[in-house]
C-alpha cells in the first residue's frame, strides 16, 4: 500500500489542477480518473481517495519542504547584505552595473519590480 500511495501522491502532483477541480460530491469520479492514471484498482482508487478528500494525503514531501526552508535560511542574510549595498550605491555605479547584464537578466529584474 505505501508503494501504491507514493505512486499515487506523485500521479495528483502531475495532474494536480484537474485533480483539485474535483469535489467530494464527484468522488466516484474522482476514484476512476486516478484508477485511469496509475492502472490499479477501484478499491485501492477508493482507499487513496478518502484519504485525499479527508486531508489526510500529503502531497507535500517533507524533505522538499525542509530544502526550501533551509535555502530561505541560507538567503537571508545575503539578501539582507545586498540590500544594503544597493541602497548605498550612486546611480552611475549602479547603471554600470546593469549595463553589463543581458538583456533577458534586465528584463527578469524588470520584471520583479513594479511600475510606479
Amino acid at each position: 500500500m505505501e508503494e501504491f500511495k507514493k505512486i499515487c501522491i506523485d500521479v495528483i502532483k502531475r495532474n494536480k489542477t484537474e485533480l483539485d477541480s474535483y469535489v467530494p460530491q464527484q468522488k466516484l469520479a474522482f476514484v476512476k480518473r486516478l484508477k485511469e492514471l496509475t492502472g490499479y484498482g477501484l478499491k485501492e482508487c477508493k482507499d487513496i481517495s478518502d484519504l485525499y478528500f479527508a486531508g489526510q494525503l500529503s502531497l507535500v514531501n517533507i524533505r522538499e519542504e525542509r530544502q526550501k526552508k533551509l535555502e530561505r535560511l541560507a538567503k537571508k542574510p545575503l539578501a539582507e547584505a545586498l540590500a544594503l549595498k544597493i541602497k548605498d550605491i550612486d546611480v552611475d555605479r549602479l547603471d554600470s552595473f546593469l549595463m553589463e547584464l543581458s538583456i533577458d537578466e534586465l528584463l527578469s529584474i524588470d520584471e520583479i519590480f513594479p511600475n510606479d
